[in-house]
């Protein structure tokens, strides 16, 4: 049975929540989606503003209701969650917790209410798949890499959170051995170096990143073949648009800086 949310000192409106958790593979990701609507008119709350917390109180992902109500929360990691949800015109609101296991989508639906009531707990409607795409890679083996220590690795909002300026300052975390170049992949395309990394791939449409510093802990993907030190980079599945990187991506991309750059000396 769920229970209540771990923060009290909110006034809770009513919120009547119905939950469908998809069970997955484990090489799936866990995904929160969902729709807002106003108790008794089941009119769509157009604006809704949620906010996706751990059991600590640690802001993990956030979303803004469309104007179906609508809204879409990627999970970094499994574990137990709840969420707060607010609108200038309703009283701020939080859910009781729910679980988020590796290859489960959790679909609510929010009813916010104008009247202080009891929040009614979540309720488990059924089972189904969800596909991660290309981020199938990432997401089995992300988790189990911050656990073991084998490397390090920085979830979506931990990437928000760094809000470097390139993509190639992650570099700077990997620390590699003495005389060691760093081999760069993005969605398991090899780069050049950091100058075609950062001109294919901007921070804000990055998703995940694993770094490896010893050769001993390499992923199997990319172990035995030369590689010192790995640097992964993977893309957003949900932007609009999105697709995984390719040769040809990389090559237009690269073609272009180029053409840049021989106008800059021009």
């Amino acid at each position: 049975m769920a229970t209540a949310s771990p923060c009290t000192n909110h006034r809770r409106v009513a919120l009547l929540a119905a939950v469908l958790l998809i069970a997955g593979t484990p090489a799936a990701a866990q995904l929160v989606t969902g729709v807002v609507v106003e108790g008794g008119t089941e009119l769509p709350v157009a604006g809704a503003s949620l906010e996706l917390m751990d059991t600590t109180g640690l802001r993990r992902g956030s979303a803004v209701a469309d104007t179906a109500g609508a809204f879409r929360i990627m999970v970094p990691q499994p574990g137990v969650y709840w969420l707060k949800v607010s609108h200038i015109a309703y009283t701020s609101a939080e859910t009781v917790t729910f679980s988020a296991a590796v290859g489960v989508e959790v679909k609510l639906e929010l009813r916010m209410m104008p009247s202080a009531v009891a929040l009614e707990p979540l309720r488990v409607v059924g089972r189904s798949d969800y596909n991660a795409g290309w981020l199938q890679e990432y997401y089995e083996r992300a988790v189990w890499t911050r656990r073991s220590g084998m490397g390090r690795v920085f979830f979506r909002d931990e990437v928000e959170r760094a809000n470097l300026p390139t993509t190639s300052t992650f570099l700077t975390y990997l620390l590699p051995r003495a005389g060691c170049r760093p081999s760069i992949f993005v969605d398991g395309l090899q780069m050049q170096d950091a100058s075609q990394l950062d001109g294919v791939l901007q921070p804000q449409a990055l998703e995940g990143v694993e770094l490896y510093n010893n050769r001993v802990f390499l992923p199997d993907r990319y172990a035995n073949r030369g590689h010192c030190a790995v640097a992964l980079f993977w893309t957003r599945r949900d932007l609009e648009g999105a697709r995984p990187m390719t040769w040809r991506r990389a090559l237009v991309t690269g073609g272009v800086i180029a053409g840049l750059l021989l106008l800059l000396q021009l």
